[in-house]
């Protein structure tokens, strides 16, 4: 029976640390300029010229052309999924159970930026 080695070195955890520290000072200067936003009469972009309102039609339909490509690969992996849970896959199951958690967890962060700029474009109108 093999022992575990007295010499082995604990592994860091520096780099996750450090990881994290990043990440959650970006989420917090994230959150203050969406509170800055909402908070100050600030003036948003718009296109002051034609080349300007032309950038952002672009802009537009590259973001609804993305959108539209990423919905027909997310229904054919769910077709997909769906045939191979009927077939009984080994483990069609659980990859139906990482979907689904997968896709709740992407819900919430769209919920949440649908509410604040529901309460965005409320305050918005009242001022």
């Amino acid at each position: 029976m093999a022992s575990g080695d007295p010499n082995r070195a604990e592994p860091k955890t520096s780099g996750r640390r450090k990881a994290v520290i990043t990440l959650g000072a970006s989420a917090f200067l994230l959150l203050a300029i969406l509170v800055s936003q909402a908070s100050f009469n600030l003036k948003f972009i718009s296109p002051d010229s034609n080349e300007q309102l032309l950038f952002f039609a672009g802009l537009s339909g590259l973001i609804f052309f993305a959108f539209v490509a990423l919905t027909v690969v997310l229904g054919r992996n769910l077709l997909k999924l769906y045939a191979e849970r009927r077939e009984g896959v080994a483990g069609s199951k659980f990859r139906t159970r990482l979907v689904v958690v997968s896709l709740l967890l992407s819900f919430l962060p769209v919920i949440a930026m649908f509410w604040f700029s529901y309460e965005l474009m409320n305050r918005s109108i009242d001022k």
